[in-house]
């Protein structure tokens, strides 16, 4: 029974509380994990993201290949396939595979996406990314 008539508003909140109680237990499950919130010149953010991290840079696809080419360079990456200004793979010093992707986006931005072995080493891709970005920024200053 009924009293006063407050049980049906009371489980309306109930309800309610139950769902926004839902949502935030599952927002982990469905978002990135932001490795780096910061907008700088180059860097716009930084993702670790089914075993890649992927990064936007504010530069176009040419500097960003003269500026991953460079990087590999510095960090004794063994090149063993490339296709121009999209992708470098190859062995790191420890024999591990690495793969890093480059991809256009609009307006002077350039994605890249960099995996080391099958299930990603997220240290090891954000030292490459590193290394990306000192070279780019450094190529400005030349």
């Amino acid at each position: 029974m009924n009293k006063g008539g407050h049980e049906a508003p009371f489980r309306r909140r109930i309800a309610l509380v139950g769902v926004a109680l839902a949502a935030v237990a599952t927002a982990g499950c469905f978002s990135f994990k932001p490795n780096v919130q910061l907008e700088t010149r180059w860097l716009k953010s930084m993702v670790f993201e089914g075993g890649a991290v992927r990064a936007d840079y504010k530069s176009d696809v040419a500097g960003c290949w003269r500026a991953t080419q460079a990087a590999a360079g510095r960090l004794g990456l063994r090149i063993t396939d490339k296709k121009e200004q999209t992708l470098l793979a190859g062995e790191m010093q420890d024999g591990k595979s690495f793969k890093i992707e480059l991809n256009p986006l609009a307006s002077q931005w350039t994605e890249i996406r960099i995996i080391i072995g099958t299930f990603g080493d997220e240290k090891r891709s954000e030292k490459i990314h590193k290394t990306i970005y000192e070279d780019l920024s450094a190529g400005s200053k030349q």
